[in-house]
Protein backbone atom coordinates (compact mmCIF):
# COMPACT_ATOMS: atom_id res chain seq x y z
CA UNK A 1 0.00 0.00 0.00
CA UNK A 2 1.14 3.54 -0.72
CA UNK A 3 0.64 4.61 2.91
CA UNK A 4 3.61 2.39 3.79
CA UNK A 5 5.78 4.51 1.46
CA UNK A 6 5.50 8.08 2.86
CA UNK A 7 8.59 9.20 0.93
CA UNK A 8 9.97 7.61 -2.23
CA UNK A 9 12.83 8.43 -4.54
CA UNK A 10 12.59 8.08 -8.30
CA UNK A 11 15.86 7.43 -10.11
CA UNK A 12 16.42 7.48 -13.88
CA UNK A 13 19.48 6.63 -15.93
CA UNK A 14 19.55 8.03 -19.47
CA UNK A 15 22.07 6.54 -21.93
CA UNK A 16 22.83 7.56 -25.53
CA UNK A 17 23.23 3.91 -26.46
CA UNK A 18 22.81 3.91 -30.25
CA UNK A 19 24.95 6.81 -31.36
CA UNK A 20 28.56 7.86 -31.74
CA UNK A 21 27.76 11.57 -31.36
CA UNK A 22 26.21 13.56 -28.50
CA UNK A 23 22.49 14.32 -28.71
CA UNK A 24 20.53 17.31 -27.47
CA UNK A 25 17.80 15.92 -25.22
CA UNK A 26 14.71 17.36 -23.46
CA UNK A 27 13.37 15.14 -20.64
CA UNK A 28 10.12 15.68 -18.76
CA UNK A 29 8.84 13.65 -15.82
CA UNK A 30 5.37 14.52 -14.46
CA UNK A 31 4.83 14.00 -10.74
CA UNK A 32 2.06 11.49 -10.08
CA UNK A 33 -1.26 12.79 -8.77
CA UNK A 34 -1.54 12.07 -5.07
CA UNK A 35 2.14 12.73 -4.47
CA UNK A 36 4.01 15.96 -3.74
CA UNK A 37 7.46 16.90 -5.02
CA UNK A 38 9.94 17.49 -2.17
CA UNK A 39 11.75 20.79 -2.65
CA UNK A 40 15.52 20.48 -2.84
CA UNK A 41 15.45 16.76 -3.61
CA UNK A 42 16.15 17.03 -7.36
CA UNK A 43 19.66 15.94 -8.34
CA UNK A 44 20.93 15.75 -11.93
CA UNK A 45 24.33 14.20 -12.60
CA UNK A 46 25.68 14.49 -16.15
CA UNK A 47 28.63 12.11 -16.31
CA UNK A 48 31.56 12.05 -18.68
CA UNK A 49 31.03 14.27 -21.72
CA UNK A 50 27.33 14.89 -21.02
CA UNK A 51 26.25 18.43 -20.12
CA UNK A 52 23.30 19.75 -18.10
CA UNK A 53 21.69 23.04 -19.18
CA UNK A 54 18.44 22.81 -17.20
CA UNK A 55 17.69 20.71 -14.12
CA UNK A 56 14.54 22.04 -12.48
CA UNK A 57 11.08 21.35 -11.15
CA UNK A 58 8.27 23.19 -12.94
CA UNK A 59 5.70 23.89 -10.21
CA UNK A 60 2.99 24.98 -12.64
CA UNK A 61 3.27 21.89 -14.81
CA UNK A 62 4.12 19.65 -11.82
CA UNK A 63 6.99 18.00 -13.66
CA UNK A 64 10.75 17.58 -13.50
CA UNK A 65 12.59 19.03 -16.51
CA UNK A 66 16.10 18.24 -17.75
CA UNK A 67 17.66 19.77 -20.88
CA UNK A 68 21.18 19.20 -22.11
CA UNK A 69 23.46 17.01 -24.19
CA UNK A 70 24.00 13.30 -23.55
CA UNK A 71 27.35 12.00 -24.73
CA UNK A 72 27.60 8.85 -26.88
CA UNK A 73 27.78 5.38 -25.33
CA UNK A 74 27.21 3.20 -28.39
CA UNK A 75 26.40 -0.35 -27.35
CA UNK A 76 26.13 0.41 -23.63
CA UNK A 77 22.73 -0.37 -22.19
CA UNK A 78 23.54 -0.41 -18.46
CA UNK A 79 24.81 2.21 -16.03
CA UNK A 80 27.87 0.07 -15.31
CA UNK A 81 28.93 -0.10 -18.95
CA UNK A 82 28.13 3.52 -19.88
CA UNK A 83 30.50 6.46 -19.38
CA UNK A 84 28.38 9.47 -20.38
CA UNK A 85 25.00 8.70 -18.83
CA UNK A 86 22.73 11.22 -17.13
CA UNK A 87 21.29 10.22 -13.75
CA UNK A 88 18.23 12.08 -12.47
CA UNK A 89 16.86 11.52 -8.96
CA UNK A 90 14.14 13.23 -6.98
CA UNK A 91 11.86 12.46 -4.06
CA UNK A 92 8.11 12.75 -3.58
CA UNK A 93 5.85 12.49 -0.57
CA UNK A 94 2.73 10.34 -0.78
CA UNK A 95 -0.06 12.78 0.14
CA UNK A 96 -3.06 10.59 -0.72
CA UNK A 97 -3.38 7.67 1.70
CA UNK A 98 -5.79 5.98 -0.72
CA UNK A 99 -3.17 5.86 -3.46
CA UNK A 100 -2.60 2.15 -4.05
CA UNK A 101 -0.04 2.19 -6.88
CA UNK A 102 3.06 4.34 -7.40
CA UNK A 103 3.95 4.98 -11.05
CA UNK A 104 6.41 7.14 -12.96
CA UNK A 105 6.06 7.84 -16.68
CA UNK A 106 8.99 9.87 -17.97
CA UNK A 107 9.54 10.90 -21.58
CA UNK A 108 12.34 12.31 -23.69
CA UNK A 109 12.71 14.24 -26.94
CA UNK A 110 15.96 14.54 -28.84
CA UNK A 111 17.51 15.97 -31.99
CA UNK A 112 17.62 13.07 -34.44
CA UNK A 113 18.86 14.90 -37.54
CA UNK A 114 21.38 17.31 -36.03
CA UNK A 115 19.48 20.51 -36.87
CA UNK A 116 19.59 21.69 -33.25
CA UNK A 117 15.90 21.04 -32.52
CA UNK A 118 14.50 18.17 -30.50
CA UNK A 119 12.05 16.30 -32.73
CA UNK A 120 11.60 12.69 -31.55
CA UNK A 121 9.47 11.85 -28.58
CA UNK A 122 9.79 8.56 -26.71
CA UNK A 123 7.28 7.94 -23.94
CA UNK A 124 8.13 4.28 -23.50
CA UNK A 125 11.93 4.64 -23.32
CA UNK A 126 12.49 1.20 -24.78
CA UNK A 127 15.94 -0.34 -25.16
CA UNK A 128 15.85 -0.17 -28.96
CA UNK A 129 15.56 3.62 -29.13
CA UNK A 130 18.57 5.96 -29.45
CA UNK A 131 18.18 7.07 -25.84
CA UNK A 132 17.76 4.45 -23.15
CA UNK A 133 16.28 5.23 -19.76
CA UNK A 134 15.93 2.91 -16.80
CA UNK A 135 13.73 4.21 -13.99
CA UNK A 136 13.53 2.71 -10.53
CA UNK A 137 11.97 3.56 -7.20
CA UNK A 138 13.73 3.39 -3.86
CA UNK A 139 11.77 3.35 -0.61
CA UNK A 140 13.04 5.99 1.82
CA UNK A 141 10.44 5.91 4.57
CA UNK A 142 10.39 8.10 7.62
CA UNK A 143 9.87 4.95 9.67
CA UNK A 144 12.64 2.58 10.64
CA UNK A 145 12.84 -0.36 8.24
CA UNK A 146 14.43 -3.66 9.29
CA UNK A 147 17.60 -4.69 7.50
CA UNK A 148 20.24 -7.40 7.98
CA UNK A 149 22.53 -4.81 9.61
CA UNK A 150 19.93 -2.69 11.36
CA UNK A 151 21.34 -0.25 13.92
CA UNK A 152 24.56 0.57 12.07
CA UNK A 153 24.99 4.20 11.01
CA UNK A 154 27.50 5.18 8.34
CA UNK A 155 29.84 7.95 9.55
CA UNK A 156 29.10 11.62 8.98
CA UNK A 157 31.89 12.85 6.73
CA UNK A 158 30.93 16.44 6.05
CA UNK A 159 30.54 19.77 7.83
CA UNK A 160 28.37 22.76 6.99
CA UNK A 161 29.79 26.24 6.28
CA UNK A 162 28.35 27.45 9.60
CA UNK A 163 30.22 24.86 11.59
CA UNK A 164 33.69 25.48 12.98
CA UNK A 165 35.99 22.86 14.39
CA UNK A 166 36.84 23.37 18.09
CA UNK A 167 40.46 24.30 18.64
CA UNK A 168 41.20 21.07 20.49
CA UNK A 169 39.96 19.08 17.49
CA UNK A 170 42.03 20.88 14.88
CA UNK A 171 44.60 18.63 13.21
CA UNK A 172 48.01 18.57 14.85
CA UNK A 173 50.82 19.23 12.40
CA UNK A 174 52.94 16.75 14.39
CA UNK A 175 50.71 13.77 13.76
CA UNK A 176 52.33 10.33 13.86
CA UNK A 177 53.33 8.94 10.50
CA UNK A 178 50.95 6.58 8.78
CA UNK A 179 51.90 3.19 7.34
CA UNK A 180 49.28 3.54 4.60
CA UNK A 181 48.52 6.25 2.04
CA UNK A 182 45.59 6.60 -0.35
CA UNK A 183 46.22 8.06 -3.78
CA UNK A 184 43.54 8.89 -6.35
CA UNK A 185 45.22 10.44 -9.42
CA UNK A 186 41.99 11.64 -11.02
CA UNK A 187 41.03 13.60 -7.88
CA UNK A 188 44.57 14.74 -7.04
CA UNK A 189 44.25 13.03 -3.65
CA UNK A 190 47.31 11.84 -1.75
CA UNK A 191 46.49 11.41 1.92
CA UNK A 192 47.49 9.25 4.91
CA UNK A 193 45.15 6.55 6.19
CA UNK A 194 44.45 6.31 9.94
CA UNK A 195 42.37 3.88 11.99
CA UNK A 196 38.93 5.09 13.11
CA UNK A 197 37.74 3.04 16.05
CA UNK A 198 34.18 1.84 16.11
CA UNK A 199 32.03 3.32 18.88
CA UNK A 200 28.86 1.33 19.53
CA UNK A 201 27.06 1.39 16.16
CA UNK A 202 29.07 3.98 14.26
CA UNK A 203 32.44 5.70 13.75
CA UNK A 204 33.31 9.25 14.79
CA UNK A 205 35.42 10.83 12.06
CA UNK A 206 35.19 14.43 13.33
CA UNK A 207 38.89 14.44 14.14
CA UNK A 208 39.85 13.71 10.55
CA UNK A 209 40.89 16.68 8.44
CA UNK A 210 42.41 15.90 5.08
CA UNK A 211 43.32 12.40 6.24
CA UNK A 212 41.43 9.25 5.27
CA UNK A 213 39.84 7.05 7.94
CA UNK A 214 39.89 3.28 7.84
CA UNK A 215 36.71 2.06 9.56
CA UNK A 216 37.72 -0.45 12.21
CA UNK A 217 35.84 -3.71 11.79
CA UNK A 218 36.21 -3.77 8.03
CA UNK A 219 39.09 -5.55 6.29
CA UNK A 220 42.56 -4.27 7.16
CA UNK A 221 43.94 -2.11 4.29
CA UNK A 222 45.41 -4.21 1.44
CA UNK A 223 44.15 -7.47 3.02
CA UNK A 224 41.53 -9.70 1.46
CA UNK A 225 38.00 -8.50 2.12
CA UNK A 226 36.19 -5.17 1.97
CA UNK A 227 38.29 -2.26 3.28
CA UNK A 228 36.08 0.78 3.95
CA UNK A 229 37.77 4.19 3.85
CA UNK A 230 35.92 7.38 4.81
CA UNK A 231 36.88 10.95 3.95
CA UNK A 232 35.29 14.37 4.35
CA UNK A 233 33.36 15.93 1.49
CA UNK A 234 33.68 19.34 3.18
CA UNK A 235 35.98 20.50 5.97
CA UNK A 236 34.93 22.47 9.04
CA UNK A 237 36.49 25.52 7.40
CA UNK A 238 34.00 25.19 4.53
CA UNK A 239 36.74 24.19 2.10
CA UNK A 240 36.42 21.01 0.00
CA UNK A 241 37.53 17.81 1.69
CA UNK A 242 39.61 15.05 0.09
CA UNK A 243 36.45 13.28 -1.13
CA UNK A 244 34.70 16.43 -2.41
CA UNK A 245 34.66 15.06 -5.97
CA UNK A 246 34.28 11.39 -5.16
CA UNK A 247 31.11 11.21 -7.26
CA UNK A 248 33.14 11.98 -10.41
CA UNK A 249 35.00 8.66 -10.28
CA UNK A 250 33.88 6.29 -13.02
CA UNK A 251 34.35 2.57 -13.70
CA UNK A 252 37.88 2.05 -14.96
CA UNK A 253 39.44 4.84 -12.89
CA UNK A 254 42.29 3.71 -10.66
CA UNK A 255 43.13 4.28 -7.02
CA UNK A 256 46.25 3.21 -5.11
CA UNK A 257 47.06 2.25 -1.55
CA UNK A 258 50.73 2.63 -0.69
CA UNK A 259 52.48 0.81 2.13
CA UNK A 260 56.25 1.15 2.41
CA UNK A 261 57.56 0.42 -1.11
CA UNK A 262 54.49 -1.46 -2.32
CA UNK A 263 51.57 0.01 -4.25
CA UNK A 264 48.24 -1.83 -4.42
CA UNK A 265 46.32 -0.90 -7.56
CA UNK A 266 42.52 -0.94 -7.51
CA UNK A 267 40.12 -0.42 -10.41
CA UNK A 268 36.84 1.36 -9.76
CA UNK A 269 33.90 -0.91 -10.55
CA UNK A 270 30.87 1.08 -9.44
CA UNK A 271 29.70 4.34 -7.90
CA UNK A 272 26.34 4.83 -6.24
CA UNK A 273 24.73 6.35 -3.16
CA UNK A 274 22.89 4.88 -0.19
CA UNK A 275 20.94 6.04 2.84
CA UNK A 276 22.98 6.88 5.98
CA UNK A 277 21.76 3.72 7.72
CA UNK A 278 22.37 1.37 4.78
CA UNK A 279 25.23 -0.73 6.08
CA UNK A 280 25.19 -3.19 3.18
CA UNK A 281 28.26 -1.39 1.81
CA UNK A 282 30.22 -2.63 4.85
CA UNK A 283 29.68 -6.31 4.08
CA UNK A 284 32.85 -8.34 3.65
CA UNK A 285 33.95 -10.11 0.46
CA UNK A 286 36.20 -13.03 -0.43
CA UNK A 287 38.31 -10.81 -2.73
CA UNK A 288 40.29 -7.64 -2.11
CA UNK A 289 38.04 -4.61 -2.45
CA UNK A 290 38.20 -0.99 -1.30
CA UNK A 291 35.03 0.98 -0.54
CA UNK A 292 35.35 4.78 -0.45
CA UNK A 293 32.66 6.59 1.53
CA UNK A 294 31.58 10.21 1.99
CA UNK A 295 28.49 12.37 2.52
CA UNK A 296 26.33 13.81 -0.26
CA UNK A 297 23.43 16.28 -0.66
CA UNK A 298 23.25 18.53 2.39
CA UNK A 299 19.67 19.41 3.38
CA UNK A 300 19.41 22.94 4.79
CA UNK A 301 16.04 22.21 6.39
CA UNK A 302 17.08 19.13 8.36
CA UNK A 303 20.75 20.19 8.73
CA UNK A 304 21.88 16.73 7.68
CA UNK A 305 23.37 14.98 4.68
CA UNK A 306 20.70 12.93 2.94
CA UNK A 307 22.98 10.32 1.33
CA UNK A 308 26.33 8.62 1.41
CA UNK A 309 28.34 8.39 -1.82
CA UNK A 310 29.94 4.98 -2.26
CA UNK A 311 32.73 4.09 -4.70
CA UNK A 312 33.90 0.48 -4.80
CA UNK A 313 37.11 -0.73 -6.43
CA UNK A 314 38.72 -4.14 -6.85
CA UNK A 315 42.42 -5.03 -6.48
CA UNK A 316 43.91 -5.71 -9.93
CA UNK A 317 47.68 -5.46 -9.52
CA UNK A 318 50.71 -4.78 -7.31
CA UNK A 319 53.74 -2.62 -8.07
CA UNK A 320 57.08 -1.86 -6.41
CA UNK A 321 57.44 1.36 -8.38
CA UNK A 322 55.03 4.29 -8.40
CA UNK A 323 52.12 3.05 -10.53
CA UNK A 324 51.27 6.34 -12.25
CA UNK A 325 52.74 5.18 -15.61
CA UNK A 326 50.89 1.90 -15.16
CA UNK A 327 47.69 3.82 -14.41
CA UNK A 328 47.93 5.92 -17.55
CA UNK A 329 48.58 2.89 -19.75
CA UNK A 330 45.92 0.79 -18.05
CA UNK A 331 43.24 3.43 -18.44
CA UNK A 332 44.15 3.82 -22.11
CA UNK A 333 43.84 0.05 -22.56
CA UNK A 334 40.52 0.12 -20.74
CA UNK A 335 39.16 2.80 -23.08
CA UNK A 336 40.29 0.81 -26.10
CA UNK A 337 38.48 -2.28 -24.83
CA UNK A 338 35.29 -0.32 -24.25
Amino acid sequence: MADAWPIVEWRQVWINARNYVPLRVHITDPVQEGTEFIEGSLHCEARGSSVTYVCAYDKNARQVVWIGFIGPDAGAFTEESAHNEVVITFRVKVADSNLGVLTNQTSGQWDSNGDGAVDIRDSNVAIGMPITSVASVNKNTQKETPSPSEGITLPKTGYTPAESLPQQMRPDKKQPASDFWLEIPKLNVHAPIFRVRKQKDSWNVDWLWTQIGWLEGTAFPTHRGNTVLAGHVTLASGLPGPFAKLNTLRPGDLIFIQTRNQWYIYEVKRSFRVAPNDSSVLENTNESWVTLLTCEDYDQETKTYQWRRVVQAKLINLSRIHPQPIAVQYQEDFRNIQ
